[in-house]
């Protein structure tokens, strides 16, 4: 295509290229500044709508939550369960989470812990795979299995499926730490909850400093690293279309 349409295609990828590549960047710095707070993490000010990384002690008001596949009691879990019929058909059984009842403590101030759907949790993780042909599962995470409402495709044809079990458990714990922001929860502006350091993050909630760390510098790399790959395949698009 040439003339005035097919320069008017051009700048109009060229544009969109550009957008997305200043999307980036963006969440780039968003990400820049959660890496220098979690990096040099201070006490946090109840008061204050600014992102802050500190170590929290925990309140626990009821019971621990338990969970599925281990057994184990936690402050939260996340599990998966997945069948793999061939390589491309897939069916997940169970995936559910749960979060105990407690509380956050920062300073003199209670703080509620952020919604568990909406959070990113680094926890230990079991996982165990089955593979193809395999005769059986281990006897006793067997037992768990038929104690939860999974389907009966679940149990039919075993030998000839591969099973993912995949499940994260944080901890009952004294203490954790946390990277986001206190924000009012509803009309009660005296009750705060831990949220996301920007609109529209998730909060994130680890076992020590040392995991919160990794945590941030991964997100850095991984991000650096596909603003620089999306940005040298726009320019060769832009080359290529010129």
């Amino acid at each position: 295509m040439s003339g005035f349409w097919g320069h008017l295609l051009y700048w109009v990828i060229v544009l969109v290229l550009a957008a997305i590549l200043f999307g980036f960047l963006l969440v780039l710095q968003d990400i820049r500044q959660k890496f220098r707070i979690v990096r040099a993490p201070g006490k946090a000010a109840p008061d204050s709508a600014e992102p802050f990384c500190c170590v929290v002690d925990v309140e626990l008001r009821g019971a621990p939550v338990v969970s599925p596949l281990m057994q184990l009691p936690c402050l939260h879990y996340s599990s998966m369960v997945m069948t793999h019929y061939t390589r491309t058909a897939r069916r997940i059984h169970l995936e559910t989470s749960a979060q105990a009842d407690y509380l956050l403590r920062l300073g003199d101030r209670r703080v509620l812990p952020p919604d568990h759907t909406f959070a990113t949790y680094i926890q230990p993780a079991y996982q165990f795979h089955k593979k193809w042909l395999a005769r059986s599962l281990p006897v006793k995470l067997e037992q768990r299995l038929r104690h939860l409402d999974l389907d009966e495709g679940f149990w039919k044809g075993q030998r000839s499926t591969a099973i993912d079990f995949d499940e994260g458990v944080l901890p009952v714990t004294n203490q954790l730490w946390v990277y986001g922001r206190l924000q009012p929860d509803g009309a009660d502006s005296d009750t705060l909850r831990l949220v996301g350091g920007a609109e529209g993050h998730k909060p994130v909630v680890a076992l020590s400093h040392a995991d919160l760390k990794h945590w941030s510098r991964y997100a850095l790399i991984s991000h650096v690293s596909g603003t620089i790959g999306f940005a040298f395949l726009a320019v060769v698009a832009a080359y290529v279309l010129r």
